[in-house]
């Protein structure tokens, strides 16, 4: 499985985006091995909810920060922004959730990506 590399924008006040990587060809692990998912976001008030194979791996914590991401100019970067690395099995679904945790609604441009190892 290659690396997937997802930009997302969360705009409304206290919304959950749901369903991040769903529809797109890498939302199931095509091999078992070990997951590596860096992420970075605009503003530090995004949530992360993370599901693989129905496992809460992480729930509802804050992604790194760093706002030149804004400028386009910036991206997660390996290894400084590891945010969960584990094990996975053939077939296993990505499920991914961002909740905007601001009480106002602001842009927030963010970034994950999805390193998959077989072994």
């Amino acid at each position: 499985m290659p690396s997937i590399v997802y930009r997302f924008a969360v705009t409304a006040a206290n919304t959950v985006t749901k369903g991040l990587l769903n529809g797109n060809l890498h939302e199931y692990v095509q091999a078992p091995g070990r997951i590596s998912i860096y992420g970075i976001a605009k503003i530090a008030d995004l949530n992360l909810t993370i599901n693989l194979g129905g496992r809460i791996v992480m729930a509802d914590q804050s992604m790194p920060c760093n706002t030149a991401i804004a400028a386009g100019n910036s991206q997660a970067v390996k290894p400084d922004n590891l945010i969960y690395t584990g094990r996975v099995r053939r077939g296993d679904r990505i499920q991914v959730d961002a909740r905007n945790v601001t009480a106002i609604a602001a842009a927030n441009d963010a970034m994950l990506i999805f390193d998959v190892v077989p072994g």
